[in-house]
């Protein structure tokens, strides 16, 4: 009996490399560590002002949100750590999926199968294995509560950030010349 798999997943799980992932995240990553604006000019409370009107508003939100892209990334992923680690449950379930994860791929390596004590052990089964067991306790978890929180503190922090900061003067000179 043969297992059903679409072509476009088999394809893709044929092609994705951990190693190509690892280090595309890492040059990802540290672009966007060198794009950081300093403590200095994010804080800047000499820049913050009152918008005159609307079209003031959203030149400013277009303007702050490319150039303080990276610090309202960093301010969003220090509120997900204090997101989940206050949802304790969210927490150990993730933890656990990342470490079941982590092991399968390093246990399987480039196979699919495993002869573990006379049984055969498949990826596709151990994923689904951990499907089964994460539905329902990522109902008792209330992800999407945590994420629908996330999300409202975010834009409660960086929205009146984006809205309050002008631009600054090397900014406002380069748009004139």
């Amino acid at each position: 009996m043969s297992s059903f798999v679409p072509a476009q997943f088999s394809s893709f799980t044929t092609n994705f490399d951990f190693d190509k992932l690892k280090t595309d995240t890492t040059s990802s990553f540290q672009s966007r560590l060198r794009s950081l604006r300093s403590p200095q000019d994010f804080f800047d409370f000499r820049r913050m002002s009152k918008p005159s009107g609307i079209f003031e508003v959203q030149q400013r939100v277009n303007f702050n949100l490319t150039y303080f892209s990276s610090n309202y990334i960093l301010i969003t992923g220090i509120i997900c750590c204090y997101c989940i680690l206050t949802n304790l449950l969210l927490f150990f379930i993730l933890a656990a999926d990342v470490l079941i994860v982590y092991l399968t791929q390093l246990l399987f390596k480039n196979s699919d199968e495993l002869q573990f004590r006379g049984f055969k052990l498949s990826k596709s089964a151990i994923y689904s294995t951990l499907l089964l067991i994460n539905l329902p306790l990522l109902f008792v978890a209330n992800p999407f509560t945590t994420l629908i929180w996330l999300a409202t503190a975010s834009a409660a922090v960086v929205l009146p950030h984006a809205v309050l900061m002008e631009k600054p003067i090397d900014a406002s000179f380069a748009e004139v010349v």
